[in-house]
């Protein structure tokens, strides 16, 4: 089990798979195996596949007879059929608008953001009141000041 599908699970998952797929491509499989060589039954089993996006299931199918020239014509005809749908039904990714200075804006930005900070703070430290000297407490001396000498 390396494809993560266990082999015990492989035939349900194969009936799960074709009992997805619809009657008529179903049929016109059946009448593409019984007339193998004539290619309008391969057409048929195409514009059906294409018709119901069972690209897979047809891979699957004509993938049993590689080797087989017919089925290696119809298996790469499957393969280019749903690749061109897949250009088709393509939708283009919106183009990233380019911002090359990005990086720069956001670095102005945080040092204009310090600076209004830095000066906010330097206009609330000038603007506050002093704080009053604390008076001395008396230690219970006396202390007289020097008297001047004549």
């Amino acid at each position: 089990m390396k494809c993560g599908l266990g082999a015990d699970r492989m035939d349900s998952f194969a009936q799960e798979q074709d009992a997805s797929i619809p009657d008529a491509l179903a049929k016109a499989w059946d009448r593409a195996v019984s007339a193998w060589d004539d290619p309008a039954c391969h057409d048929e089993v195409i514009r059906l596949v294409a018709q119901h996006d069972a690209y897979a299931w047809a891979a699957a199918r004509y993938r049993t007879r590689v080797g087989d020239p017919i089925g290696d014509r119809e298996l790469a005809r499957v393969k280019k059929a749903a690749e061109v749908t897949l250009y088709a039904t393509a939708t283009a990714r919106k183009e990233a608008s380019a911002k090359p200075y990005r990086a720069f804006i956001a670095v102005v930005v945080v040092l204009i953001a310090a600076m209004v900070i830095g000066l906010l703070y330097v206009k609330m430290k000038r603007d506050a009141p002093e704080p009053s000297p604390t008076p001395l407490q008396p230690t219970g001396e006396t202390q007289t000041a020097p008297q001047p000498t004549k």
